[in-house]
């Protein structure tokens, strides 16, 4: 498996550092949160996109997916008026064409404060789901990106899409090909889901893959099994990124959790 993290695990000043240690335990991608980088994603100027992507190109590493698509944006709604939920569509357009410029493939919707329902019937919500994903795989399509939805228990604050199921049955519906899966451990573990079933219910869609513990506490600790996920993963010759998702919270830098936490995690998922 190809194995990538996310860089909200450090800081944009800890670049220098964090790519040594990628490269003392051969990683070769990082997943993006764009406002880790830049304060406004969308209005970002080429030469700007050119200069931090070719830091990291020149250095062996590749970005491999997008996270955070509307962090910092309570604004942008999926469930609320008819004209908040297009302005919502627009910035998401906005966010693939910036995953196209950086070159990257799998964008990741977590968001699930945003996508929250609110006084609508179940056929109403199916209705408005359907019709906005398919708008934003017809975009992503045309930037060659996949936008990926991601189940989120309802312990992160969202009602819409909780578990495995639920996306799948989603991604069937809308039936599009740039519409997929994206699967987190630390959801699937807060679900209590049989990580076998759901994994292999959701394959055949899954473009994406987060290694995680809830609450995006530091991985190699607490509930998720990654022994089992990773034994999962292999048998189903799963061929795509894994990627580390985790905040750090409370130690003075970030270097020696992320070195601790490759180290683990390159044990069980290589």
């Amino acid at each position: 498996m190809n194995i990538a993290i996310s860089n909200i695990a450090w800081e944009k000043s800890e670049d220098k550092t964090v790519l040594s240690i990628l490269k003392k335990h051969h990683i070769k991608g990082i997943e993006i949160a764009p406002t880790k980088i830049w304060e406004n994603p969308i209005k970002v100027e080429n030469k700007s996109i050119k200069k931090y992507k070719e830091y990291w190109m020149k250095n062996g590493i590749s970005f491999v997916a997008m996270q955070s698509i509307l962090f910092a944006h309570p604004e942008f709604t999926l469930f609320d008026t008819k004209e908040v939920r297009e302005k919502t569509l627009q910035y998401i357009v906005k966010m693939i064409n910036l995953a196209q410029r950086l070159g990257i493939k799998a964008m990741v919707f977590g968001s699930p404060k945003n996508r929250a329902i609110k006084n609508l019937s179940n056929s109403e919500v199916f209705e408005i789901a359907c019709e906005f994903f398919s708008k934003i795989a017809d975009s992503a399509k045309q930037q060659d990106v996949y936008f990926c939805i991601e189940p989120n228990p309802p312990s992160y604050g969202t009602n819409f899409i909780n578990n495995t199921k639920e996306a799948v049955d989603l991604i069937k519906t809308v039936n599009h090909p740039n519409f997929r899966l994206h699967l987190d451990s630390g959801a699937l573990a807060l679900n209590e889901e049989n990580y076998e079933d759901s994994i292999k219910k959701g394959f055949p869609y899954l473009m994406h893959f987060h290694i995680s513990q809830p609450y995006l506490a530091h991985v190699g600790k607490g509930i998720v099994d990654h022994k089992k996920i990773a034994e999962i993963l292999k048998n189903l010759h799963y061929d795509k990124w894994v990627s580390i998702e985790m905040l750090n919270k409370r130690a003075k830098n970030s270097a020696d959790t992320i070195d601790k936490t490759l180290k683990f995690v390159t044990s069980l998922y290589k």
